[in-house]
């Protein structure tokens, strides 16, 4: 009886319990897994922008933009791990200037991959390396976006184990995404100053355009080596002359001492 009572139990957990994540679906939610090979989707022309700076692309159907990115497609859901990921930055063309930086600055450890791919092209430098097992593929493209920086696609599809499916058509289709970005024309970098006029804010200069300010004219002074005119010297304080003795006046006391008697 005891063990009647265990089956009729264990029969009513089964039929309103349903299954054990509670979902009523697929263990996880969320929808199914996509499909591991995208060699064969459909390109969708995309725009994106990094560091203030657009541009186009084309990238497989369905695989979703970086919520927190504009100019990435990826998703960090585990179902996602073995879908294509694009990413995209900028670098200064400076710092690209022969095959050896490109490598060196599209991934990790660069002299230690095997590249198949190594185009240098006019306006952009095109890579890809590929593991030997077939289970990694890495397609980089450098694109001029302006005088001064490239805007850098890298395109990523990898395995956790095993061979990519439709090896061949699936490394195609990463260079083909990468190798379609375009950079739209007349975008600022990032790190680009803002256009001043020819002397706006220094002084003495004036803007484009503009005449030149006259110079303050300053009155007349004489200068240290000038002399002052003569009329203008202030009056000198001169000693005081003494007054000179009167002189002896003889003849008058001569006719006062005769009138009188003599002194």
């Amino acid at each position: 009886m005891r063990q009647l009572w265990i089956l009729v139990a264990l029969g009513a957990c089964s039929k309103f319990g349903g299954d054990s994540s509670g979902s009523g679906g697929a263990a996880g939610g969320g929808g199914p897994a996509p499909p591991a090979d995208w060699s064969a989707k459909k390109l969708v022309s995309q725009t994106g922008t990094v560091d203030k700076l657009s541009f186009t692309i084309d990238i497989p159907e369905g695989l979703p933009r970086d919520p927190r990115s504009t100019g990435d497609w990826q998703n960090e859901e585990p179902k996602w791990s073995a879908a294509p990921q694009v990413y995209t930055q900028t670098i200064e063309i400076a710092r690209i200037q022969d095959l050896k930086a490109a490598k060196y600055n599209a991934t990790l450890n660069a002299f230690q991959k095997e590249w198949v791919r190594t185009d240098s092209r006019p306006d952009s430098w095109a890579l890809t390396y590929a593991e030997p097992d077939k289970s990694r593929i890495e397609a980089i493209t450098y694109k001029q976006a302006n005088d001064t920086h490239f805007i850098k696609c890298k395109a990523v599809q990898a395995t956790g184990g095993g061979a990519l499916p439709s090896y061949k058509a699936t490394m195609k289709m990463l260079e083909t995404v990468c190798d379609s970005l375009k950079a739209v024309e007349g975008a600022p970098s990032a790190d680009t100053p803002e256009p001043v006029e020819p002397g706006a804010g220094q002084p003495g200069l004036a803007p484009a355009g503009e005449p030149a300010p006259t110079p303050t004219e300053k009155a007349d002074e004489p200068t240290p080596t000038e002399k002052a005119p003569e009329g203008d010297k202030p009056a000198e304080d001169k000693p005081a002359e003494k007054a000179e003795a009167p002189a002896d006046d003889v003849g008058g006391r001569l006719r006062k001492a005769a009138a009188g008697g003599g002194e």
